[in-house]
């Protein structure tokens, strides 16, 4: 099978996954960094629903800068959270309790989704989440081999798939949202175990086929060619808590051990 032919059945099945998704909501609201994935799901959300994009950050950090120049040109509304010190200080104690874990990394990067679940004015949230492990988003891949990039990924979604969803999932309840996953519909999944991994990661190449699906979708080329940037320093939290944590005469992991105990 041709690589235009995996583009075409990921377009496909991410379409019925957000057709699935939709039904029966005027309104739903996307969390949105103005990358790959977001901008898909906004992309295809438009055409049944009425979305709302939020974007989480630092002033002037990439995920802002990039979701108001995608927000333009998507022509969709944006509503944005400025993050300060103040705010990540009080609400890194709530999120640690919420997701059970003092890991740094896994705090950093659901301080957005906390925020965003707080935030929303809609009831369903659409999250990028998936799109990584199933088409090899992160850089690290880029280094491995084809067996320890296969193992890597099927470990990565199986990680995301039994401790993180269950933590974003809490989260959400907690502000009475509902997230949802278009990237883990049973069809795109399906598609992403058929696809070959040439067509996910290649020399330093990484998500081939989910970038075709974008271009196919008609994403401008600043959109979907641009490079994948891990939240905690796209939206620049894990430097907000680096500063607390400084204030305090501490590092990120001392910090949050001394928060609190489970």
């Amino acid at each position: 099978m041709a690589a235009l032919d995996f583009v075409e059945r990921l377009v496909r099945s991410l379409d019925d996954s957000m057709k699935d998704l939709t039904e029966g909501l005027s309104r739903v609201g996307i969390s949105f960094s103005g990358g790959l994935d977001s901008s898909i799901i906004a992309t295809l959300a438009s055409k049944y629903t009425n979305p709302r994009l939020y974007v989480v950050g630092v002033e002037g950090s990439p995920d802002i800068l990039n979701a108001r120049s995608a927000s333009e040109t998507l022509n969709l509304p944006l509503v944005e959270s400025i993050l300060t010190e103040d705010a990540v200080r009080d609400m890194i104690p709530e999120v640690v309790q919420i997701i059970r874990t003092k890991n740094p990394v896994l705090v950093s990067y659901k301080l957005p989704e906390y925020s965003v679940s707080e935030v929303a004015e809609e009831k369903v949230i659409l999250l990028g989440n998936g799109a990584d492990e199933l088409f090899g988003g992160y850089s690290r891949y880029t280094k491995m081999r084809p067996d320890e990039l296969r193992n890597a990924m099927e470990s990565d979604l199986t990680e995301l798939l039994m401790n993180e969803i269950p933590m974003d999932n809490r989260i959400a309840r907690l502000s009475g949202k509902i997230f949802e996953y278009p990237f883990l519909s049973a069809g795109v999944v399906e598609v992403a175990m058929d696809t070959p991994l040439e067509l996910k990661v290649k020399g330093e190449e990484r998500k081939i086929v989910l970038r075709g699906a974008g271009k196919r979708l008609l994403l401008s080329d600043e959109i979907w060619t641009r490079k994948k940037r891990a939240v905690q320093y796209g939206s620049g939290t894990i430097k907000l808590m680096r500063r607390v944590a400084k204030a305090h005469g501490l590092s990120i992991s001392q910090y949050l051990d001394q928060l609190t105990s489970f």
